[in-house]
């Protein structure tokens, strides 16, 4: 058993609009404690297009080719019309882990913010979210 820590940073650019629903691009970085160097983009879609930027970390450990672990992380998000909210989520999250002949592992990784704290014009939401990370990360 290997223990996975990442630290993230999340970029999200603001996606398209489409009858009221958007899709978000982000773009994924993180780096293990042991130097190795993951990123990866994914798809979100969402009631509303916006620009964020996210920091967290995933803790997890390997079990052949499995890792389950949990993620913290806290993103601060412009919404259109230049306003700000912050975003705090916490949740289990898995990653599946295969490896290639030349030297690369790869992690799909998939997250179930469920602890998410989304807070919008003095509201605040509890959402689950669930989106896939191809990752590609040198032995």
């Amino acid at each position: 058993m290997k223990k996975l820590i990442l630290i993230t940073i999340l970029i999200i650019l603001p996606g398209f609009s489409s009858k009221g629903f958007s899709q978000t691009k982000r773009i994924d970085f993180s780096i293990t404690l042991s130097g190795a160097i993951l990123y990866g983009i994914d798809y979100h879609y969402s009631f509303n297009a916006h620009s964020a930027i996210r920091a967290g970390v995933y803790v997890g450990v390997e079990k052949r080719h499995f890792v389950p672990g949990i993620h913290a992380n806290y993103q601060y998000t412009f919404l259109p019309g230049n306003k700000f909210s912050p975003y705090i989520g916490v949740g289990p999250d898995f990653m599946l882990t295969t490896d290639s002949k030349k030297g690369w592992r790869h992690l799909t990784l998939l997250k179930f913010p469920v602890g998410g704290v989304y807070k919008k014009s003095e509201k605040t939401h509890f959402g689950i979210e669930i989106w896939p990370v191809y990752f590609f990360a040198k032995k």
